[in-house]
């Protein structure tokens, strides 16, 4: 999770929670079906990163998001505390279906989980 870039370090903080599923465009829209659900869960990480001395941390705005529906949600936030970077994500479905109407809801919560596990932060070099 962690790369060496010259006197840089790349963490790859958004792979701590797991792939997450990715939805084509070509399945964004049109839905026909209502939405099933195997069962309503709630996935809860609680990252820490120890940021070592001489050094500083970029891109950690990138990590918060939230977004909310009625069918599910995805909340993340980061904060430094002292030394320390702080990400909690929650992810959660609510319930095991919802219409076909609900599917545009559905979609941008799945998209921000999935763009979550694909960012990454730079500890700088001071």
């Amino acid at each position: 999770f962690v790369q060496k870039l010259g006197p840089n370090f790349l963490f790859e903080a958004g792979k701590m929670i797991g792939s997450q599923f990715f939805i084509d465009d070509k399945y964004k829209s049109d839905r026909q079906n209502d939405i099933y659900f195997d069962a309503c869960r709630k996935y809860i990480y609680h990252i820490s990163l120890t940021i070592p001395d001489g050094y500083t941390l970029e891109d950690v705005n990138n990590l918060n998001k939230s977004v909310q529906s009625e069918y599910c949600s995805f909340v993340s936030t980061a904060t430094i505390e002292g030394n320390l970077l702080k990400i909690n994500t929650e992810k959660v479905y609510k319930t095991i279906e919802a219409p076909k109407t609900a599917w545009n809801e559905i979609v941008a919560v799945m998209d921000a989980a999935y763009q979550f596990s694909q960012e990454k932060v730079i500890l700088k070099k001071k």
